[in-house]
């Protein structure tokens, strides 16, 4: 018996930014250990351009699992976040399902989303 995988794709829109210096670097987890806090694990990394405080990316072709997102305003372009010297993050955070952190990063949970064979839309708003 054939076992079909289902890809899909995600129509990521992310408002609300500050300001519109910068880029966007959109990390796609599917380690709950990981996220958000390991970057180098997540299962892709996309950067994305920023118009009017606002961006719309897609990512294509995701196979289907549980996954969640985080995005950093990476203001300077540096293509990596920024922290002070307390290792909290300069530059502006968030996660899918606008998720927020309590007294630390968001968890997995509070961010996850599945993805099966339909495109799905995400929206990402950091004025939350």
């Amino acid at each position: 018996m054939a076992i079909s995988t289902y890809a899909a794709d995600i129509n990521l829109k992310v408002k609300g930014l500050e300001s519109g210096d910068g880029q966007l670097i959109i990390y796609l987890y599917n380690d709950s250990d990981a996220f958000p806090t390991k970057p180098e694990k997540a299962y892709k990394k996309y950067f994305s351009e920023i118009k009017d405080k606002s961006s719309s990316i897609v990512l294509k072709d995701i196979p289907a699992g549980i996954y969640a997102i985080a995005v950093v305003h990476d203001e300077d372009k540096d293509s990596e976040l920024d922290t002070n010297f307390l290792g909290m993050p300069s530059e502006d955070v968030a996660a899918s399902n606008n998720a927020k952190g309590s007294f630390g990063p968001p968890k997995f949970k509070d961010a996850a989303f599945k993805v099966t064979e339909k495109n799905i839309e995400l929206l990402i708003d950091f004025s939350l």
